[in-house]
């Protein structure tokens, strides 16, 4: 008898008389799919087949193979694969030689988390924002992008529509997390492209995006104040109301007496961010 297989030149076998064409032969499949193996016979038809797989840890599992109405076809499915293994085709007491499965992942985002640094003006200290595909911040905000993928891959980045790369680097401490930092100073949107050790690119790459708030100037709204005449000595008022989105440092008044330079008077600090302070 003569016996060879691949995915391309199935098994042939003709001991005892049986000639039989095993496909897939050796092959890879994607973890946690179904494999189907069939078993030709175009010349003897046995009884019945039976398909033997072997685990790695050795432990073998037969599954009945059923035959395709007429065609000489013997066929067997395993719901999911989730382990490399070895599967062979027995019938009327022959066993082929195993063919290996492969099994392999395509690379694919497992969790994004984002590290938020903001602009010392805005007086709001580091965050990290934990499993997320979208954040808001304040312009010129830091962003550091950590993705956490599923396996080591060859190459990591994210691209805009427009065609700006930013490659994501390893973690020198963690194979699995890639990670980039830029600062912020609009808002973007990115799909990210994955790429394993054998070429295989991400089947859905997911978008992260960054949504960039504008710094809004300070508000002043007069209360109360108006042209006025007054005399030597005599008071006069002015009120106000200043607000900021992200506080205000300093506010006061800026006067000039006929020709005199003009002075500033500071009336206030720290006021707190979306928060109205009146100015007596």
């Amino acid at each position: 008898s003569q016996l060879n297989g691949s995915a391309e030149n199935p098994a042939s076998d003709s001991t005892s008389g049986y000639v039989v064409a095993v496909n897939p032969g050796d092959t890879e499949i994607e973890k946690g799919t179904g494999l189907l193996v069939t078993a030709r016979f175009p010349e003897r038809l046995p009884a019945k087949a039976t398909l033997l797989v072997t685990q790695q840890d050795g432990k073998q599992t037969r599954v009945p193979m059923n035959r395709s109405l007429d065609d000489p076809l013997f066929g067997g499915h395993l719901t999911s694969v989730n382990q490399d293994m070895t599967y062979q085709v027995e019938y009327a007491g022959q066993v082929t030689p195993p063919f290996k499965v492969t099994v392999f992942e395509y690379p694919t985002l497992v969790r994004a988390d984002a590290k938020l640094t903001s602009p010392g003006y805005t007086g709001m200290s580091s965050k990290l924002v934990e499993d997320t595909h979208s954040i808001s911040a304040v312009e010129g905000s830091k962003l550091q992008w950590i993705c956490h993928l599923n396996k080591p891959v060859r190459q990591a980045r994210l691209e805009t529509k427009s065609g700006e790369v930013i490659t994501l680097k390893q973690d020198a401490k963690d194979p699995l997390r890639y990670q980039a930092t830029l600062t912020l100073t609009e808002s973007k949107r990115w799909t990210m492209h994955l790429e394993d050790q054998q070429g295989r690119a991400n089947q859905s790459p997911p978008e992260l995006v960054a949504q960039v708030l504008r710094n809004q100037p300070p508000k002043l709204k007069l209360a109360n104040a108006r042209d006025s005449r007054v005399s030597p000595l005599e008071e006069m008022t002015v009120e106000a109301n200043v607000w900021d989105d992200y506080g205000l440092s300093q506010y006061g008044i800026t006067y000039r007496f006929g020709g005199d330079k003009a002075a500033d008077v500071v009336l206030g600090e720290a006021v707190p961010g979306n928060q109205r302070r009146k100015v007596p």
